[in-house]
């Protein structure tokens, strides 16, 4: 189980580490964070950030009406909810805590109150919004997947993502996009009927690297603003509905992409060049004291590479699924203090207190974190009975959660909670 540990993937937004963007208010008390990567430590315990009473083994009910079918894309867990969002269904799936299916939005077409595909979702207190980039529109339901209204988004208006602040939709924008009549703005917002339009975070067009700036995933809000940074940048930004300011600037030292790579993609990607810089952080998450970064950094040897290459030939369907998050390089994580500003950098990862086993922080909804797992053959009591576990209840729940299910079952979630 060795290799799980590299699954942990820090809920929700790709970052680099580039240049500085002090166009915002609030940049005179903006704070550095200083990353030493030849600094790290081999192995690191967090178990003491989660509470231990508090966990989820979640089977997804499979009928022909909740049948996922494809990669999952985003996780929420609201009020003993899941809402799963599946791009290949072009649906938005919710069970309940022992995942029965409850209801969906599936609504694909061109006509009213349809949408040719969820681009992205947010989720407040009592709705859902979904936004659809190709039909330029965003769609607002209810929590129990109603249909309430939807707006028009302006075709000028340059967005890859959303997030939703109380009343107001934020669209996140490729870094280099400019749009006739809209400007060089990174971020736009409106209220939820699509007016009152309003523009944040501008930035110098003769600065941006084309095509290699593009925004990958939202902060969680825990304290009233969302937490936004774009990729190959070096700028992490709050945002509320009072406005977005600088908020930290990250430092890797020598270990900062040279400018030189960020319009040369392939040449950053060359091994060589992987064991001298950090080609941008995978994911960021934000805790109430800590910032917590996943990013990758050097190439993986030779001879740990026997683990892939064995499953490769046996399996290649999962193979392809180990590769998307640990192929080739090695997985480091750095633990920003938000108290006394110290940095904790390492390569070695784990969650003792659930015995090295299901600990991916694969997406986030404060103080929730969620990994999904796909089933591709079913395991067998024997097998659940020899796996290293924490308890004998998470035992129970693991083997209620996986005996009688096989590939084509819906995926198993679970969820763990983080000490508030």
């Amino acid at each position: 189980m060795k290799k799980l540990l590299f699954v942990f993937l820090f809920a929700f937004i790709v970052v680099s580490c580039a240049r500085k963007d002090n166009s915002v208010a609030g940049n005179n008390d903006i704070k550095t964070i200083k990353i030493d990567v030849d600094g790290c430590e081999k192995d690191m315990d967090i178990s003491d950030m989660f509470d231990t009473s508090f966990f989820r083994i979640i089977p997804l009910e499979t009928t022909p009406e909740s049948l996922i079918g494809g990669e999952v894309c985003q996780v929420f867990y609201r009020n003993d909810r899941l809402y799963v969002v599946e791009k290949m269904a072009k649906g938005l799936f919710v069970f309940d805590d022992n995942g029965k299916f409850l209801s969906k939005i599936q609504s694909y077409g061109q006509g009213p109150e349809e949408y040719i595909e969820i681009t992205a979702v947010s989720i407040t207190d009592d709705r859902i919004i979904v936004f659809d980039q190709f039909s330029r529109k965003v769609l607002i339901y209810d929590l129990d997947c109603n249909y309430i209204s939807q707006f028009s988004v302006n075709r000028n208006l340059p967005a890859l993502d959303i997030f939703a602040i109380e009343d107001r939709v934020y669209y996140v924008s490729k870094m280099e996009e400019v749009r006739n009549g809209h400007g060089p703005y990174r971020l736009s917002s409106t209220n939820m009927k699509g007016g009152d339009l309003q523009k944040h975070i501008p930035f110098d067009t003769a600065t941006v690297w084309p095509g290699y700036t593009r925004v990958n995933g939202i902060f969680n809000n825990i304290s009233g603003d969302v937490k936004l940074m774009y990729k190959r940048t070096d700028t992490i930004y709050s945002v509320s509905n009072e406005g977005a300011r600088a908020e930290y600037i990250v430092d890797l030292g020598d270990k900062a992409l040279p400018e030189y790579f960020r319009t040369n993609m392939g040449e950053a990607r060359k091994p060589e060049n992987r064991k001298k810089y950090v080609d941008g952080f995978s994911k960021m998450f934000e805790t109430k004291d800590k910032l917590i970064f996943h990013f990758e950094y050097g190439i993986l040897p030779k001879s740990d590479m026997k683990e892939f290459n064995e499953m490769a030939a046996k399996d290649p369907k999962k193979a392809v699924v180990w590769m998307r998050t640990e192929w080739p390089t090695i997985m480091y994580y750095a633990f920003y203090d938000k108290n006394t500003g110290e940095t904790t950098v390492t390569n070695g990862l784990s969650i003792k207190w659930l015995g090295r086993y299901r600990t991916g922080f694969q997406y986030c909804d404060y103080p929730y974190v969620m990994f999904v797992e796909e089933i591709y053959e079913p395991y067998s009591e024997k097998q659940i009975d020899a796996m290293e576990m924490p308890n004998a209840g998470y035992r129970k729940a693991f083997k209620k959660a996986f005996l009688g299910k096989g590939e084509g079952d819906n995926p198993i979630v679970y969820v763990y909670k983080l000490k508030r």
